[in-house]
C-alpha cells in the first residue's frame, strides 16, 4: 500500500530505496543467481533506477511509490532465491559495530566492492551497468563503468557516503573483519560472485571505515 511510506523522510526513502538495489544487484550476480532471481532483480533494479530520486522529489506521488513497492518486492523475491552477497555481510556488520543504517551500509560497502565484483559473472554485471545508464560498449568494458554508475546514483539520491564524524574509524577495522566473519555473515560472504581473499576483505573493510 503505497499510502503508507507517503509519510517516510527523504533520507530514509533513500536509504531503503539503496537497500532494495543492493538486494537485487546481489541476486542478480551471487554464486547461487539464477534466471528466475535474474528476471526479477533485474526488473527491481530498472524501477528502483527509474523512480526513487522522483519519490525523494515527490514525496506524495502514489505511482512512483507504488513503483517502489513493487521493486522492493521484486527484489526481494530475487533475494529470496538466490541469497545476498559480500556487501550484506559488511553492511550487517557496520550496523552490529556502529549502529548505521543499513539501507546506507549496505550501499556504501557495494560500492567499495563493486570494482571487483564487476570483474566476475561479467556479462550480468553489463546487464546491470545497462540499467545504470552506462553507454553500450564491449561486455567487459559495461561491467567496469557499473561500479562508477552506482556509486554516481548513490550520491545522487543523497546517501551520505561518508562515516565521519560520527561513525566508525579506521580503530574498528579488527571488529568489523570479524564481525564480516561471523557465523551470522560469513554465508553471504562466501556467496559473492567475487571470492574475495581475506587480504581483499580488509581491504575493503579499510575503504569503508576510512569514508
Amino acid at each position: 500500500d503505497p499510502e503508507l511510506t507517503l509519510t517516510l523522510p527523504k533520507t530514509l526513502t533513500a536509504a531503503t530505496g539503496l537497500d532494495a538495489m543492493v538486494h537485487a544487484i546481489e541476486a542478480c550476480t551471487a554464486k547461487r543467481s539464477h534466471p528466475f532471481a535474474q528476471a526479477a532483480g533485474l526488473q527491481a533494479i530498472r524501477l528502483i533506477f527509474q523512480n526513487l530520486a522522483k519519490a525523494i522529489d515527490r514525496p506524495q506521488d502514489l505511482n512512483v511509490r507504488g513503483k517502489l513497492l513493487t521493486a522492493a518486492t521484486l527484489a526481494g523475491m530475487a533475494l529470496d532465491g538466490a541469497g545476498a552477497g559480500l556487501a550484506h555481510s559488511i553492511g550487517h556488520a557496520l550496523g552490529t559495530i556502529a549502529g548505521i543504517h543499513h539501507g546506507r551500509a549496505v550501499a556504501l560497502a557495494l560500492d567499495v566492492i563493486f570494482p571487483k565484483n564487476a570483474t566476475t559473472a561479467v556479462d550480468i554485471h553489463a546487464q546491470i551497468a545497462l540499467i545504470l545508464g552506462v553507454q553500450p560498449d564491449t561486455v567487459e568494458a559495461m561491467a567496469k563503468k557499473g561500479a562508477g554508475a552506482f556509486g554516481d546514483f548513490m550520491r545522487w539520491v543523497g546517501i551520505d557516503t561518508s562515516l565521519q564524524p560520527d561513525g566508525p574509524g579506521p580503530e574498528e577495522l579488527s571488529h568489523l573483519v570479524d564481525a564480516i566473519h561471523s557465523t551470522e555473515n560469513k554465508p553471504m560472504l562466501d556467496n559473492n560472485c567475487y571470492s574475495a581473499s581475506e587480504s581483499d576483505i580488509r581491504q575493503f573493510a579499510r575503504q569503508v571505515l576510512s569514508r
